[in-house]
């Protein structure tokens, strides 16, 4: 030798197939991962090791540059290939993954058609839940004491099920004297109710899921009141397994139209959902509220806000309160008096300035003040005048008794008052049936000490909820 030094490397070949095995493993590690930034973190390391043994090569005193263009090709394909790594990698995990088509159309199958058709009217993209739990007849997940204390067919699940014995409701139409006695057994839901008030008040509410119930009839005067009286939880699986404890609704159901086959339509069954369909005539996957928490805007949030600053944007349907304040020119009253914010679905916007004020709309704030305040203060109020908590807490104990009604007024969400200008209701805050008309009848005088709101435009039906009690110049009253 002619004092070069020269090292001993492996031939070309051998080079080739070490760069290619290593390549390989380093594309196939990525693509399982399935990250860019990974894949172009080793690109960088695998470039910066080749251009370092280039270097190397550089200084030697005998270089082949043929070795040289070899390694700087190697450096910059496996640059390349690395940083492509991401997409083959998603590519192989596709290819790799299971079909779940089959678990799903089986999964759907022991649903059930009618079941699954609940659950599609309840699924809003975008705000519902990326899975959907339908869990097995008799079994609860909607509260603590629910699902920890259950025992077989215990009536108290009564809530977001999809199974026929929570979706069965009674609907009843109680009208003296303009609706006759009748059995239907029509499949009608929550949707239809709304479309039901629109007609009784001679009004076409173009509904997008619902129409008028069957038999109820077009009336050629409207009524003075139309009362929507919601039983929360009140289906056919409670009422059965407490058959004496309804007389006063076992006694309308015998003079009015009773709609035996009734559902409430979509699935979760739960409050929020339940009013918006009640006020829109639409399931939630056109009204948008898809359950008690939606997403919105990358957020998992509560349906409406926070109590005491209701959002009704949330609520992307117009209500019968809407169209019907809308019909008028702003002449009718429109109002909503519930316990929780999820009620606010019966009116939704209520119809912007009705008569020249914010409509009244009203929750029973129990954790914090435990008195009535206005859903936001920024758009509705509150009436004019209520019973003091005093005088609500003086009737739930002349109702219940001493001891339990002090328990109910402890408890403070159960001291609610449905209608705070009806005395005779504000003093059973479990509304007797029984006695429903004559109290209908007083909504239109407003008799309690301090309730000043007044109604005064004639020949304007007033829109009020409650559950929801539609008021209008006609003769009889109405309670759906």
């Amino acid at each position: 030798m002619d004092g070069a030094v020269r090292l001993r490397t492996p031939s070309p070949l051998v080079v080739v197939l070490i760069a290619a095995a290593g390549l390989a493993g380093v594309v196939f590690g990525i693509a399982f991962a399935g990250s860019v930034v990974l894949a172009l973190g080793v690109g960088i390391v695998v470039l910066g090791a080749l251009a370092w043994m280039a270097w190397r090569r550089a200084t030697a005193r005998d270089t082949d540059l043929s070795r040289r263009n070899f390694l700087v090709g190697a450096g910059a394909a496996g640059l390349g290939v690395v940083a492509a790594g991401a997409g083959i990698g998603r590519m192989a995990e596709r290819l790799a993954r299971p079909n779940p088509a089959p678990a799903i159309e089986a999964m759907a199958r022991r649903v059930g058609a009618e079941s699954m058709e609940l659950v599609r009217r309840g699924h809003f993209p975008g705000r519902s839940g990326e899975l959907q739990l339908v869990l097995a007849p008799f079994n609860t997940s909607n509260y603590s004491f629910e699902s920890l204390k259950l025992e077989p067919k215990d009536p108290r699940s009564s809530h977001a099920l999809s199974w026929g014995y929570t979706e069965r409701v009674p609907i009843v139409a109680y009208a003296p004297g303009l609706v006759e006695r009748a059995d239907r057994t029509e499949r009608v839901t929550l949707a239809d109710l709304a479309p039901s008030a629109g007609q009784l008040m001679g009004f076409d509410f173009a509904a997008p899921d619902g129409s008028p119930l069957p038999g109820l009839p077009r009336l050629q005067k409207p009524p003075k009141v139309i009362v929507t009286f919601v039983i929360d939880g009140g289906g056919w699986n409670v009422l059965t397994h407490w058959p004496t404890a309804w007389p006063n609704l076992r006694a309308l159901m015998g003079k009015g139209i009773v709609y035996r086959n009734a559902i409430m339509g979509s699935f979760p069954s739960v409050t929020a959902c339940a009013h918006a369909t009640i006020g829109t005539g639409a399931f939630p996957n056109g009204h948008g509220i898809s359950g008690h928490s939606v997403r919105r805007n990358g957020h998992i949030v509560k349906a409406w806000g926070q109590p005491g600053h209701a959002d009704p944007t949330f609520l992307l349907l117009p209500t019968l309160a809407d169209a019907w304040s809308e019909h008028t020119g702003q002449k009718a009253w429109i109002g909503e008096i519930g316990y929780q914010i999820w009620h606010l679905g019966m009116i939704g916007h209520g119809g912007g300035h009705p008569l020249g004020r914010t409509p009244v709309a009203v929750f029973y704030d129990e954790d914090h003040t435990k008195d009535w305040r206005s859903q936001n203060e920024h758009l509705y109020r509150l009436p004019d005048g209520s019973p003091s908590r005093d005088r609500r807490s003086s009737y739930l104990r002349t109702y219940f008794g001493p001891e339990r009604g002090a328990e109910l007024d402890k408890e403070a969400g159960l001291t609610v008052v449905r209608y705070s200008c009806s005395g005779r209701a504000a003093q059973r805050p479990v509304l007797d049936l029984h006695q429903v008309q004559d109290e209908a009848q007083e909504l239109t005088a407003c008799p309690v000490q301090g309730c000043a709101e007044r109604f005064p435009q004639p020949g304007v039906p007033d829109i009020r909820d409650a559950g929801a009690v539609r008021h209008g110049p006609g003769g009889g009253d109405v309670v759906l």
